[in-house]
């Protein structure tokens, strides 16, 4: 996996309080988590949404494999943000088990935050419950992490979840830890400003040359 690269902007204001290191640590590795989403989405979209002539490329290249590897992230796209929406905690075998999830570390900031920062934090973690949750979280459990045998039947009773969806929710939760960061540390945290991208244009790129290459095959300009 290619490391992901941010950037920060400052906002000058004055020192706040420090978080307490067992949150900074939760925080920090959810930091990671969105900013893998935000990769995973960004590449989707590169080879996907974004250019009809890649797109044009790709099928012209291997129609059935990457029909595949669309799939494939698109799924998997999904299946990360819906485990970062799951409940705070869950029971197994009557048990309750914690989840490392956007509710915990909600329910963790709550006694850190002034009253304001933590106003604007919940407002946004509401909108998140309550536009986006249940639509992702039912696509993951129908259709990724078990083959629900009614949706098999019926595909059309899905939730619509499209790309415009996916950006709005990740805005969203990039804006949520934002609120965090520039209360604790007076910054803010680019998810998707230096998004590791050269991958793909190389393969378009290699792509492109090979189509290239099997055209003048094929005139006989070369042999």
């Amino acid at each position: 996996m290619p490391d992901i690269e941010s950037g920060w902007r400052s906002i000058p204001s004055t020192p706040k309080p420090n978080m307490p290191k067992a949150t900074e640590e939760d925080f920090e590795k959810f930091k990671l988590e969105i900013s893998k989403a935000h990769m995973y989405w960004s590449h989707f979209r590169a080879l996907f949404t974004e250019s009809q002539q890649t797109v044009e490329i790709l099928n012209e290249s291997a129609r059935g494999f990457f029909r595949h590897i669309q799939e494939i992230y698109f799924d998997y796209a999904i299946l990360h943000i819906g485990r970062m929406l799951d409940p705070a905690q869950t029971k197994v075998n009557k048990v309750p088990k914690d989840n490392f999830t956007l509710e915990k570390l909600h329910k963790e900031l709550k006694s850190c935050l002034d009253q304001n920062s933590y106003d604007q934090a919940n407002q946004i973690f509401s909108t998140i419950r309550k536009k986006y949750a249940a639509s992702f979280k039912h696509w993951r459990n129908r259709t990724i992490a078990h083959m629900d045998y009614e949706t098999i039947k019926d595909p059309a009773q899905l939730p619509a979840i499209n790309v415009l969806m996916v950006n709005q929710l990740l805005e969203k939760l990039a804006e949520y830890m934002n609120v965090i960061d520039g209360y604790f540390h007076n910054t803010e945290f680019a998810y998707d400003g230096f998004i590791e991208r050269r991958g793909v244009q190389d393969l378009i790129a290699t792509l492109r040359m090979g189509l290239r290459y099997e055209e003048l095959v094929q005139s006989h300009d070369i042999a």
